[in-house]
């Protein structure tokens, strides 16, 4: 009886325990603003875009981050008695999963649509998922992985739909028939919807990259058609469109997710008084990118190029067919197409934006892919090479593991993450105290540089009561007071 191979699934487990335990102890994600509290317990009463609004077309992160936080008080809170501390270990546990998907879903495309080898395909997603923390990890300190959000809000408004969408287009170039009509699989074809919706109506930023891969795929498709079969432009159109109808479905679906963004806030409230200038800030700011990266990773990026050039005209002198790299090709496109979108986006609310990381993931995830993709298909047919792969995996991870602080922690005071459970811990408290001495209102203290006017405590109230902290709603208000500041640490 043939043993069945637990590489692939002992590896998931790993990089899933590793995130876990980073997201964990060594840079939890914690509530602290007040996006962070808003969103924990406000969602839609339906799960549909709005006309209009705050993040009309956002329907996931809205959705599924209060749903996240539920689950973790009704898991973690009877633990620990501590509501900050439950809402931060569902969010890491939710983010490593996310994490653990995307890398497992690579490692599945390396194997099925580049017939690349299991110990390599793995090799290479390890270098994959690890690029991610070496990009932007140019100082010992201050630094942001690809998966930094500026707050727990922005994991689930950036950083996770950005996965979502790199997951399906990975299971989609792995399973191209989830793409036709089948009969049957009912229940598969429900899911499959269902997830293909929250996709795209999540963020523009992020669901971009499936509507750009969509358009592509028809392009690689007419191409296809054009060049070997039909030779006629008209016949080739139609076919294309006869056997992409979900391709085009899934374009039009990502129009109309992009309508719905336009119609309210950030980018309807915006005042942009010079449009060009803010589209060339933004170009501008993904141009001098790479002077604010590591210097390992811009040698892999450069040396990954200059190789990739020097085997395509190697194959060409000896007219060798490359079926494999195509992908290279398209995925090409798609970040240039990605970048340029992005950078029309920032220029309608924020230049600025675009040197976020949570911006820079998608862009950023195409460099990664196409790198480590190509890097795994030389090694895979030279086997000579193979002998540099696990060294090569052994210098990015000690170019990563330092014994310094290398990594910012998520808020956006760039403050010690246990400064900012503390603040959280202490309204918790608050709320503890004047539900037990039954107060009918709450004047909350909080540190004098915490934005108290600005803080939606609706919202925390809202918490207290929804999730059992407190007996009854406890209206409140917040003004700032020294004496917290040398409670939680701040002086």
């Amino acid at each position: 009886m043939k043993k069945r191979d637990l590489s692939c699934p002992l590896f998931c487990l790993a990089v899933f325990l590793f995130m876990l335990l980073f997201f964990v102890y060594a840079h939890p994600i914690v509530l602290y603003d007040s996006t962070d509290w808003q969103y924990t317990v406000f969602t839609r009463s339906l799960p549909l875009p709005l006309w209009g609004g705050q993040n009309p077309s956002c329907v996931f992160p809205e959705t599924f981050m209060p749903l996240c936080n539920a689950l973790g008080q009704f898991i973690f809170y009877p633990l620990t008695q501590d509501y900050p501390r439950a809402a931060s270990f569902m969010f890491a546990f939710v983010l490593s999963i996310c994490i653990t998907a995307y890398t497992m879903l690579f490692c599945l495309f390396l194997e099925r649509r580049m017939g690349i080898s299991r110990p390599l395909s793995l090799w290479s997603t390890a270098w994959f998922l690890l690029f991610h923390f070496l990009a932007f990890r140019a100082t010992d300190t201050q630094n942001e992985h690809l998966f930094f959000a500026s707050d727990a809000a922005d994991l689930f408004f950036y950083i996770i739909p950005t996965l979502l969408n790199f997951c399906l287009i990975f299971l989609f170039e792995c399973y191209p028939q989830l793409l036709t009509r089948q009969r049957g699989h009912s229940l598969r074809k429900i899911v499959l919807l269902v997830v293909l919706y929250f996709a795209i109506f999540s963020h523009v930023f992020s669901s971009c990259l499936l509507g750009f891969w969509a358009v592509t795929q028809l392009l690689r498709r007419f191409l296809e058609y054009f060049l070997q079969e039909e030779r006629t432009l008209q016949k080739a159109l139609l076919r294309t469109l006869q056997n992409g109808l979900w391709l085009a479905g899934l374009f039009v679906a990502w129009l109309v997710s992009l309508i719905f963004a336009f119609s309210g806030d950030p980018f309807c409230s915006a005042v942009v008084t010079d449009f060009k200038h803010n589209f060339l800030t933004s170009l501008h700011l993904l141009r001098v990118l790479p002077f604010s990266m590591n210097r390992v990773f811009l040698v892999f990026v450069i040396g990954t190029a200059l190789l990739f050039v020097l085997h395509i005209i190697h194959c060409c002198r000896c007219k060798q067919p490359l079926p494999e790299l195509t992908f290279l090709g398209f995925a090409a496109i798609n970040f240039v197409l990605v970048a340029l979108f992005l950078a029309w986006l920032c220029a309608k609310s924020n230049p600025l934006y675009m040197g976020y990381t949570q911006v820079l993931l998608a862009p950023m995830g195409w460099i990664l892919a196409m790198g480590c993709c190509f890097l795994a298909y030389y090694a895979e047919h030279h086997p000579m090479t193979r002998i540099a792969v696990p060294l090569l995996t052994t210098f990015v991870f000690f170019s990563i593991n330092t014994g310094y602080v290398t990594f910012k922690d998520s808020n956006r005071d760039n403050l010690n993450w246990q400064v900012c459970h503390a603040v959280s811990t202490q309204i918790v408290e608050q709320y503890k105290f004047a539900d037990a001495d039954g107060l009918t209102f709450l004047t909350l203290r909080m540190p004098t540089q915490f934005p108290c006017e600005s803080f939606p405590t609706h919202a925390v109230s809202d918490a207290m009561y929804q999730y059992g902290i407190t007996s009854r709603y406890i209206p409140s208000r917040m003004v700032g007071a020294p004496e917290v500041d040398r409670a939680v640490g701040l002086f």
